[in-house]
């Protein structure tokens, strides 16, 4: 019974909350047992705008399909080709073409991009900039996508 706009925003905003305590626990616990070079703001903002954006792609999911179970089963189907046509996986000379296209339109791309550069010795602050800025525009992009496809559902 709640305005699209009140449902994402509360969605967001709590899932937000949860992540901003997750992205702590995470970084201070990988700390703890590893030595991290970078700054570690710059860490932990890269960090959290990668969940944030994440976040924003389990609501697109969940607003496609109509059962928790559903948006459960697609999760994998939305992060492994993320994984697998990165250059994480991938050696760069394969990512050419269409491959590079679709690479450019994956989080996983951006947050990689952005931690590479953070621990280099003299980083390069406008492709974290960049990577971090792709971070929130894919997410934004996202959220308005599960907004117009809730919108969409609510007229049917």
């Amino acid at each position: 019974g709640l305005e699209i706009s009140a449902y994402i925003a509360s969605k967001l905003g709590i899932l937000a909350m949860l992540g901003l305590g997750q992205t702590l626990l995470f970084y201070f616990g990988v700390r703890y047992f590893l030595v991290l070079e970078g700054n570690p703001l710059l860490m932990l903002a890269t960090i959290y705008a990668s969940l944030l954006s994440g976040t924003a792609l389990g609501l697109g999911i969940s607003a496609l399909v109509v059962s928790d179970v559903m948006a459960l089963a697609l999760v994998p189907v939305a992060l492994i080709p993320q994984l697998l046509f990165s250059k994480i996986v991938m050696p760069k000379k394969s990512l050419t073409g269409a491959l590079q296209w679709l690479e450019q339109l994956t989080l996983v791309k951006w947050g990689y991009q952005a931690m590479e550069e953070i621990v280099k010795r003299s980083p390069d602050w406008g492709k974290i900039g960049e990577s971090i800025l792709w971070l929130g525009l894919i997410g934004g992009v996202l959220v308005l996508l599960s907004a117009l496809i809730l919108k969409l559902k609510e007229s049917l």
